[in-house]
């Protein structure tokens, strides 16, 4: 059976309205719980829809009827990670720059030697000691760059990463092929976000790496795989992570960190073997289960399974604020709403500076139809940091929702703003032109849409099909979620 394509968007359109389409053909258009944003899935890569669609539903503005963001898929802790390192990426860090300094320095033998190439927590005293030992002339100058490094690993680790990337330059300077050195400096810069200098660093680390010491080997390739996770190049940091098991097939962060890209890249079955593999070689650390928990999350497999593996995180580290707030979403779509309510909040009393918890407890409270409580903690989420996209668009929800239709518009162009490429901002800006039953839709979200994103990725059927349906233009809005579809399909052959 043949369906024209107009068809195919009246069933999307008709989806968009909250019916689930379903057909026993082998492929079928769905809802994308996957994909951490509200538009349309194309399983299987092809669609087949229902022939029979009416469109007065779509037509039908419910201003005050919430339009969740549910299907954004287990919002808390997967949209976190779109904009942040995985679990376990800081602390790998701190684990490598401890490998690193265990390589011995020549020089005199003295108590601040000694000190200088500590690996302990007493950073002021390691600071001190270096800096006698590059101000007294007792170190030959042979070792000098050794002594740079290990002052700068020690300002790293007190968080002082300028002084850091200072020192760890110096080293360079005075040996230009200094493996270690550049895979310090690319430790500093990562912690400042500066990840193309992060990556230059690592390539030369690699390049100039002769070390015999397989374990070391894989760790550079493991902090370069980690780096171009941060900046979405998933692929090439599979690759690292290959490498880098390769030469160790006990580098559990390796394991942890390959399941995080494999995730962002919707491989969940290889996600979550690699966080058992994780969990096999440290049982004892928690990150890794809030790792598998999360995959199992966009899996939809049971939330009760996902919140075992939590429930252990929590035991075996009470204070792990990242297992509380994703325990607390997982509570939230089991609709245990004061179950995660109790989490979000011990989530905050833990790290009150993580504005994503702020923006899960507004998930609760949203939930709760308590708007107020929910548009405070977006509000403060905004003030912890100010570029939070799920903030924004979270609160022009809210904002819809309590029939604030200006203030929403207005949060929801800084989300489009934030993040121009992501689907869910234009998908509940177009929400609120229909509930706001505007004349016309503004030219600049239409062509913005038309002339960039659509033509990207095709990813923003619902933006331009949005704007449109505002305008009263239907055919218009229906040619162009027919075509954003049929791109999609092209991405997903392709």
């Amino acid at each position: 059976m043949r369906f024209s394509l107009a068809t195919c968007v009246l069933a999307i359109l008709a989806a968009r309205d909250g019916a689930r389409t379903r057909s026993r053909a082998p492929c079928i258009v769905q809802n994308a719980n996957r994909l951490n944003q509200r538009t349309f899935a194309v399983r299987n890569c092809a669609f087949v829809v229902v022939p029979a669609v009416s469109l007065s539903p779509v037509l039908t503005p419910r201003p005050f009827v919430e339009v969740s963001l549910e299907s954004r898929r287990r919002s808390g802790d997967n949209e976190l990670r779109d904009r942040r390192a995985p679990p376990g990426i800081r602390r790998l860090f701190v684990a490598l720059i401890f490998v690193s300094l265990a390589m011995p320095a020549a020089g005199q033998p003295s108590s601040d030697v000694t000190v200088c190439r500590s690996n302990g927590d007493n950073y002021a005293e390691q600071i001190a000691a270096c800096t006698r030992l590059i101000g007294g002339g007792t170190i030959e100058q042979k070792s000098l760059p050794d002594v740079y490094r290990y002052r700068g690993a020690a300002y790293l680790k007190n968080k002082v990463p300028y002084s850091a990337i200072r020192d760890f330059s110096q080293a360079i300077n005075m040996r230009p092929d200094f493996a270690e050195a550049y895979q310090n400096r690319g430790m500093a810069e990562y912690e400042l976000g500066q990840y193309d200098q992060a990556l230059a660093d690592l390539n030369l680390a690699i390049q100039y790496n002769n070390n015999s010491d397989n374990n070391n080997s894989a760790n550079f390739f493991n902090l370069r795989g980690a780096i171009l996770n941060a900046m979405e190049q998933y692929d090439a940091a599979i690759n690292d992570f290959d490498e880098g098991i390769k030469l160790n097939k006990k580098n559990v962060n390796a394991y942890n960190n390959r399941g995080y890209a494999y995730q962002r890249k919707r491989f969940n079955r290889e996600a979550l073997n690699d966080y058992t593999e994780a969990i096999r070689l440290a049982p004892s650390d928690p990150k890794y289960y809030v790792g598998r928990a999360s995959v199992k999350m966009d899996m939809d497999q049971p939330l009760d399974d996902a919140i075992s593996d939590l429930n252990e995180a929590i035991r075996l580290d009470f204070r792990d604020s990242e297992a509380f707030r994703v325990r607390g979403e997982a509570k939230r779509l089991k609709n245990d709403l004061p179950g995660a309510l109790a989490d979000q909040n011990q989530a905050i009393e833990l790290s009150p500076r993580d504005d994503q918890a702020y923006v899960n407890r507004a998930l609760v409270y949203r939930d709760q139809r308590a708007y107020g409580r929910a548009t405070q903690d977006l509000d403060q989420a905004i003030v912890i940091n100010p570029n939070s996209f799920l903030a924004y668009v979270n609160r022009g929800e809210v904002r819809r929702l309590q029939g604030q239709l200006d203030q929403s518009l207005k949060d929801l162009d800084k989300a489009v703003e934030l993040s121009p490429r992501t689907p869910l901002a234009y998908t509940a800006r177009g929400d609120t032109f229909l509930a706001k039953g505007l004349d016309s839709a503004r030219s600049p979200p239409a062509s913005t849409v038309r002339g960039g994103t659509l033509l990207a990725k095709g990813q923003f059927d619902s933006a331009i099909g949005d704007t449109l349906l505002a305008k009263g233009q239907f055919d218009s809005a229906i040619a162009d979620y027919q075509t954003a579809a049929i791109l999609k399909v092209s991405i997903c052959i392709n």
